[in-house]
């Protein structure tokens, strides 16, 4: 009898080869593949006769409801090498793999194609190839390509480059590399096929130095999902371009913002593709946003977080411009505006009421700087489709403002343009002398025609010209190409207007910015002073362990027993030391230095609705986060050894979690303060 493999098959014993013999959870299988366990046990008995069938020593053994195998390790690389070369003659093709054959077939070929080449590749008959046809025609209909089928000349589709590569692409994520584990040797015949057909395999190693050298610059991680479906996208587009299918122009103006910049410099890393036009990024850029990121405009469930660090930084970046410091620069701050942006995305979704208790504190204070942020919040609002109400903005501001007073305005780089009327080399070589004697920015060198252009599309502090000329709104310092200690003097001196222009901070304003509207030094006197029902929240939301911290740090933000930077710092701890602050059984104390910002005494109460994992294997998942703060004194030692014992009572996790309302959480801690009275 001759044994076919078909997907599942293929696809435990490969889980059971790169386990190298580990034992593989029976339920986990059974339900990743949705077959009833009478299929699972026929698929072991299939499993074990190609084993024997090939020679191999050994066999697939149940016990104790998990897989096991008694191999030797010598026959996992045999084994791994036999199936990576098998044929369609070894593997039964399901009719939803044998579809995907026959339509990327179809896209990636110019003219028409005769069923028997389909009967031959696909070893089917006629008949098979007829009763697919539903599902092929079915496929193009709803892309809106003309799908046609003559008798004597065969199939063929009619659609222009762009709806050829998106359907194309749609496929290749959604049916053959939907899955990280497809990309793992050893690959299924059917896996095989469309690599080699479509030619993936001979552009991926390029592709992946592209994609980690601008993962690298641009200071983004992508995960590994997102990072394989990046492979097979830029693999794909670089196979059509090197076989001479261009994109025409036929896009829309392009979203030119950090994921634009993104798939522009995947294109300048490919060292295959040495010419490429602006249209190709366009289109790559959308396919980024809508597999690799995925826009919350795509109504997806699932955004990859590196999606939001590029538009987070792409506002920071701006507005680094308006307040001469290079906010994109603040590790922290671009850490927590993401984690909290993520979270505040969730909020308007889900239409949460939100009230910023600070907002006409922050106009009255920075109205310009507020201004200059309301201005430009469309970075992030076109990017995730919502829209920010000024209470949402006041508090982004606020975090803003706490990374200037960090940062002291003091790394500003001014962003200027060289405007050179002679050639290339002289302007070079002007820009080299700026660069040795200046700290500056240096954004373009060019000629006066480009520079004009580069300074209404991009946000310039300066220009430095050969040539004489006006520009509104933007100083200009006419120098002699071999820079004269005259113009030295007078580049600097425009610097230092430039300089003069960044924010500066009024200490006596500091406390509107870290939310110090009023220090309280009173000694302690009860848990009365520092909990109270405005500090607790029973329902909290949380898609990670950032957004939990957050929900908890600004529960004592609000309240003013912290600064947004002491908030900041509560999730930059964790990010940098790990999961710590998880301290018993489903609790996580979050907290930060004193120094950092703790304004007043306070304890604030979080119970999540859906526990998150904080990486902490002994007390995972967290339900409850305990966020604290505490003035550095000898005094409140006793204050913070009393909140730990409190917390780590295994009554305090059962009394939170049964809690029906806020004033149960309160009795806790007023029993433990009347007990040590």
């Amino acid at each position: 009898m001759k044994l076919f493999m078909n997907k599942p098959t293929f696809e435990i014993l490969k889980k059971i080869i790169n386990s190298q013999g580990k034992p593989l959870t029976i339920v986990d299988l059974m339900q990743k593949y949705e077959i009833s366990s009478r299929t699972f046990y026929n698929y072991i008995n299939e499993i074990n006769y190609y084993l024997k069938d090939s020679r191999i020593n050994g066999s697939v053994l149940i016990e104790n409801d998990t897989l096991i195998t008694d191999m030797d390790d010598d026959a996992f690389p045999y084994l791994s090498s036999l199936m990576n070369s098998m044929s369609f003659s070894e593997y039964k093709l399901s009719n939803e793999e044998r579809h995907s054959i026959i339509i990327l077939t179809l896209l990636s070929s110019n003219s028409a194609v005769k069923k028997q080449r389909f009967e031959d590749v696909l070893l089917v008959s006629r008949t098979s190839i007829i009763n697919d046809m539903r599902s092929v025609k079915n496929f193009f209909s709803k892309r809106n390509i003309s799908f046609k089928e003559n008798i004597h000349q065969g199939l063929e589709i009619e659609c222009d480059e762009k709806a050829r590569r998106k359907a194309t692409i749609d496929l290749l994520i959604s049916r053959v590399f939907n899955d990280l584990e497809d990309s793992i040797y050893p690959l299924s015949p059917y896996n095989s096929f469309i690599n080699s057909y479509l030619k993936l395999d001979k552009s991926r190693i390029v592709c992946e130095d592209a994609i980690k050298r601008c993962e690298t610059e641009m200071d983004v991680e992508l995960s590994d999902q997102s990072y394989y479906y990046l492979i097979t996208i830029l693999s794909y587009i670089v196979s059509r371009l090197k076989s001479g299918n261009q994109m025409i122009r036929e896009m829309e103006e392009a979203r030119k913002d950090r994921v634009f910049v993104f798939a522009e410099r995947l294109f300048s890393r490919l060292e295959d593709i040495t010419a490429y036009s602006y249209t190709e990024v366009e289109f790559l850029s959308e396919m980024i946003r809508e597999y690799v990121f995925q826009d919350p405009s795509s109504n997806s469930a699932y955004m990859d977080n590196s999606y939001l660090q590029l538009i987070v930084k792409d506002l920071l970046e701006t507005l680094s411009f308006y307040f001469k410091t290079n906010l994109a620069e603040d590790g922290d701050l671009l850490s927590f505006l993401v984690a909290h942006i993520d979270s505040c995305q969730r909020r308007i979704s889900n239409a949460e009421e939100f009230s910023n208790p600070f907002l006409s504190q922050v106009i009255t204070k920075y109205e310009d700087h507020f201004a200059v942020l309301k201005k430009n919040i469309y970075i992030l609002e076109n990017s995730l489709s919502i829209s920010f109400n000024d209470d949402e903005i006041a508090l982004i501001l606020m975090h803003i403002l706490a990374s200037i007073e960090r940062r002291k305005n003091t790394d500003y780089a001014p962003r200027i343009v060289i405007a050179c009327g002679s050639g290339a080399a002289t302007s070079n070589f002007l820009a080299a002398l700026i660069r040795a004697n200046f700290k500056v920015n240096i954004i373009s060198v060019s000629s006066l025609h480009n520079a004009l252009s580069v300074i209404r599309n991009d946000n310039v502090d300066l220009i430095i010209s050969t040539v004489p000329f006006s520009v509104p709104e933007v100083p200009v310092v006419v120098v002699d190409p071999y820079l004269r200690s005259e113009d030295k003097r007078n580049i600097q001196h425009a610097l230092n207007s430039i300089s003069m222009q960044a924010v500066h901070l009024d200490p006596k304003d500091m406390p509107a910015i870290e939310d110090a509207i009023s220090v309280y030094t009173e000694g302690f006197t009860g848990f009365q002073d520092i909990i109270n029902e405005n500090l607790i929240k029973l329902n909290g939301n949380a898609r990670n362990w950032k957004e939990a911290i957050i929900a908890s740090g600004e529960l004592l933000l609000w309240e003013k027993c912290i600064s947004v930077n002491y908030l900041q710092q509560m999730v930059q701890l964790v990010d940098k030391y790990g999961p710590y602050i998880v301290i018993a059984n489903g609790i996580a104390f979050a907290h930060a230095s004193p120094s950092q910002g703790s304004l007043r005494n306070g304890i604030s109460v979080v119970r999540l609705d859906e526990p998150i994992v904080f990486g902490k294997e002994e007390f995972d998942p967290v339900r409850i986060v305990v966020g604290c703060s505490i003035l550095d004194s000898p005094e409140n030692i006793n204050i913070l050894l009393k909140i730990m014992k409190i917390i780590k009572d295994p009554s305090f996790y059962e009394t939170i979690n049964h809690a029906k309302h806020k004033t149960d959480i309160l009795k806790i801690f007023k029993e433990t303060n009347d007990s040590h009275e």
